[in-house]
Formats: C-alpha cells, structure tokens, sequence
C-alpha cells in the first residue's frame, strides 16, 4: 500500500481513515483515503465481521482547504455477516462520525453548510460558500433548514412552547423546541389549548416545559402534561421585568424629576434662560462669585468695554460651562 502523502499532515483527516495519496489541481484537492479496521459490525445485528466480501468507492465533498474544495474518495469495504439468525448476509462498513449512509458529503460539511443557511438563507448563503470554496446551490441550502427542522421527537425532555406566524398577517401557529438539543421538533397550524394538549400527550417524556405567560400555554401543559415543570422563559422572564421597571419609574416622575434637578442655595440667582442653569450650581462648587463667571452674553459685554487690548477685572469662563 502506498505510504501516506507527506502534505496530509495539513488536513484534518478523521481519525478512521489512512490517506493514501493526495491529488492537486488547479481547481480541487482529491484526498484517496481507505478505512484500517480489521472489522466492521453488522448495522443490523451489530455482530463484528471479519470476512471480506469486496468494497468500492465512496466520494465525499469536504471542507474546503484554503478555499480549494476538497473530494474525498474513500475505500469502503463489504464483509459477510455470519450471523445465522441476521437477515443480512452482506454489509458495507459505515463511517461513523465522518458522513452518513448516502450522505454525499462529510457531517462537518453539512453542519457548516447549515450554519450558512440559518445565518444567510439561499441566495446570499450560496454566494458565501462559493466564495468559500463550498460549491453549494441556493437551493441546496434551503433544504438544509428544512432538513435540520425536522427534529427527533422522540427522547424530549425539556421543551420550548411559543406561538408565531407562519406567513406575514396570517393566523398563529406554534412552534415546539426541544431545549436540550437546540433543535425544533415540530411546527403546526394554529395555537390552542387542544393543540398543545394533544402533542403533550402523544410524547409523555416532556418533564420540563418553558412557556410564555399565556394561559394557552398554561392550560394546555395542565390538560396535556400535568406533572410536567411550567417555568417562564427568559426572554418573557426579562421583557415583563422591563415593563414592571418602566411602570414603578413613570410612577415615581416627580421624585425623580426633583432628585435630578440641581441643588441651589436659598436667595441665589439663576442664570437668564439663555445661559444653562448648571453654571449657578458649578460657581458654587468653585467657589467664586456668580458674577465671576460669564455666558455668551456677559463675555460680549465684557470685550466691548475693554480696551487697549486690557482684561476685564475678575476671572472669565471662556468656555460654555459644562453640565454637571
């Protein structure tokens, strides 16, 4: 067998595969790559094999390398099953953790290609990727949101219940999360107790439920769940302690307009309107004398009446006092 190519310690190969050789074009890596287990389990009664039927090729579209894309040809070996009660008798080897069973690519490519479509959608996702080195169609992406929405709803155990619009001005729908795993396990139409309800009752491992503070979310977790934990979410948790915060300020609007408003000695003289009334409050923190300090007005006054280029007597405040 051919010794690895001595580049292929700049790939991130899995761990499964022995590279045999690499391949360079002026528009794509090929990486040759065969599996070195000395077994392989049966997919149906998971009995290891070692008995060599034949194999073939798989090809795989990887990561792109440097924004090169990147093939993989992988050797896929077939083995007899020698299990007598196993209703197969010959099974390709699976790569596990590397591409699924037709899969036409490699599981980080799909995951990235994921990424793109959630954060881009079709059109602007596929131009990235392109720019990327990922050659992938707007469509493609957009089937790869329909894809990952489609979630296990088996082995739910903390769920997420929202309502939402399926089309702009439409009725609600709803929308259902399985929290653990970051992944929507199911939408339909409409938003009712009976809705909720039954979906809860069809998949009784629900323990946990996160919930507006609706009572369509309340009482269909009771009618269809009732054991389960109801706690509010957190983007409810933080809106409904933004309104109780406006409400006990807009309520406190005299206090607190007379906590901000500046602090003046008995019989002292505010500044014409003019002038900002934080400069009274800003010559007795100085400590000078209110006529010490001038506004636009008073500066005007002061320079006519100068002459030989002499200053006024007193200290001036040239520039535009600064609110405290």
């Amino acid at each position: 067998m051919p010794h690895a190519h001595p580049y292929s310690g700049s790939f991130t190969i899995p761990d499964q595969l022995h590279v045999d050789r690499i391949s360079f074009d002026a528009e794509l890596v090929t990486i040759h790559a065969s599996t070195q287990a000395p077994a392989a389990e049966c997919p149906l009664c998971e009995q290891p094999s070692g008995r060599l039927h034949g194999g073939y090729t798989r090809t795989l579209a990887d990561l792109p390398w440097c924004g090169t894309p990147v093939r993989l040809r992988v050797r896929v070996r077939k083995f007899f099953c020698d299990e007598p009660s196993c209703e197969r008798r010959i099974f390709a080897e699976r790569l596990e953790n590397i591409a699924g069973v037709y899969a036409r690519g490699t599981d980080r490519r799909r995951e990235a290609l994921e990424w793109i479509a959630f954060a881009l959608g079709g059109e602007a996702g596929a131009r990235l990727a392109q720019e990327l080195g990922l050659l992938v169609s707007p469509d493609t992406l957009l089937n790869r949101i329909r894809g990952a929405s489609r979630g296990d709803t088996e082995g739910v155990r903390v769920l997420g219940v929202d309502d939402f619009g399926l089309r702009r001005g439409s009725a609600s729908g709803t929308i259902l999360v399985d929290l653990e795993r970051h992944r929507v396990v199911n939408l339909f139409e409409g938003h009712s107790v009976e809705s909720i309800a039954r979906w809860l009752r069809q998949h009784p491992g629900v323990e946990v439920v996160s919930r507006d503070r609706s009572n369509i979310c309340r009482e269909g977790t009771n009618a269809g769940a009732p054991d389960a934990l109801q706690v509010a979410d957190r983007w409810h948790l933080l809106h409904s302690l933004a309104l109780a915060l406006e409400e006990s300020l807009l309520r406190k609007r005299s206090a607190l307009g007379r906590a901000a408003a500046p602090e003046t000695d008995e019989g002292e003289e505010l500044l014409p309107g003019s002038i900002d009334g934080d400069v009274s409050t800003l010559s007795v923190r100085l400590g000078r004398p209110y006529g010490s300090i001038e506004g636009p007005a008073q500066r005007s006054a002061t320079s006519a009446s100068s002459s030989g280029g002499k200053r006024s007597e007193g200290c001036t405040w040239r520039g535009r006092a600064s609110r405290t």
